[in-house]
């Protein structure tokens, strides 16, 4: 018997990319038991448009204030599936795209799977972004930074070709997990099925027991940014992410409400350090290596002020211990919006 399945999409002034989605929603040749949309726009769409657009599908509509945490959040409480396919507002799917996570997921008894995730880069649509040389994934290892893409077989001068296996043999072995500093590692794509600690959750199905257990943060920004790793950090297993090659979304990263790069940056940053504090997985060990990180980042941006600010500012917070999520959080607020 096919299991129930409740889709929660949270939405800000996106009414275009929305009805696009709900098209593809209305397409998807698994059955959805239930769509809810979660707007926070400044000018609100009305229930009898969208079920007038898309008789097919069981739409309900609720409102909230704009925080995507907030918003997931509500639509995962209001979910009456097992299951919860998170999906964000902005991503375009194939007609099987559910049932081929579904089929996994209820096949090997699993509580979280999402597809290949693809954003458009120079070279068409990418979902994995390799060290652009040795060099990069060099500074990636002694800082301990994210690497997100194969490294298998990178281009390497003959006296780099020692250090490479050495740097390989620890990136296998570390596995699509995390690094010392808590940044997240995907090295290995390899099809039909790969597994990892983190990934981006806008276009995954998951148990909603464990999206219950392991709600989304709250206190963070109204963008969530950081919010799926703080997610994934709650989950049963360390590698609980099961990512289905033959699935594939695409994300068109849609600009409205797009955030400054720098203030992005800057915002993940304390993100992480707050997770870093947050949960018990992580140790001083952790914190030490994500303070050593911060010093590549001040090499990394040396030409690039914001950026270069953005850093120092994390840094004095990792090292003076005042973390504003965490202080925040400690305080019993939501929502906030950091400035560097």
């Amino acid at each position: 018997m096919m299991s129930e399945l409740s889709v929660v999409i949270p939405t800000r002034n996106r009414s275009e990319s929305l009805m696009r989605l709900l098209e593809d929603m209305s397409k998807q040749t698994y059955p959805l038991k239930e769509i809810i949309v979660v707007d926070s726009s400044d000018k609100r769409m009305k229930m009898e448009a969208l079920a007038e657009a898309f008789p097919s599908l069981n739409i309900q509509y609720l409102n909230s204030t704009p925080s995507v945490c907030i918003q997931r959040n509500i639509g995962v409480q209001k979910a009456s599936s097992p299951y919860v396919f998170l999906c964000d507002d902005d991503i375009n799917l194939p007609e099987d795209y559910v049932s081929i996570l579904m089929k996994h997921l209820e096949e090997d008894k699993l509580g979280a799977a999402s597809g290949l995730v693809l954003q458009k880069g120079s070279d068409g649509w990418e979902y994995s972004y390799p060290p652009s040389g040795f060099g990069r994934l060099l500074f990636a290892f002694v800082f301990q930074q994210s690497v997100w893409g194969d490294i298998s077989c990178m281009s390497t001068r003959i006296w780099q070709k020692p250090f490479y296996k050495i740097i390989k043999w620890y990136y296998q072995g570390r596995g699509n997990s995390l690094s010392w500093a808590g940044w997240p590692l995907i090295t290995n794509f390899q099809p039909p099925v790969f597994r990892t600690s983190v990934y981006g959750l806008g276009a995954s199905i998951i148990k909603r027991e464990w999206l219950i257990n392991s709600p989304y943060d709250e206190v963070l920004d109204p963008h969530g940014i950081g919010d799926n790793y703080g997610v994934a950090m709650g989950f049963p297993d360390k590698k609980a992410v099961n990512v289905v090659c033959a699935a594939k979304a695409y994300h068109h990263q849609s600009q409205e409400n797009r955030l400054e790069s720098a203030t992005t940056y800057y915002r993940r940053l304390v993100a992480l350090d707050y997770f870093l504090r947050k949960y018990p997985r992580f140790s001083w060990w952790h914190r030490l290596w994500f303070v050593w990180s911060l010093f590549g980042n001040l090499l990394l941006f040396r030409n690039k002020p914001d950026f270069r600010h953005a850093t120092k500012q994390v840094l004095r917070q990792a090292i003076g211990n005042c973390n504003p999520y965490g202080r925040a959080a400690g305080q019993g607020q939501k929502v906030l919006e950091l400035e560097i």
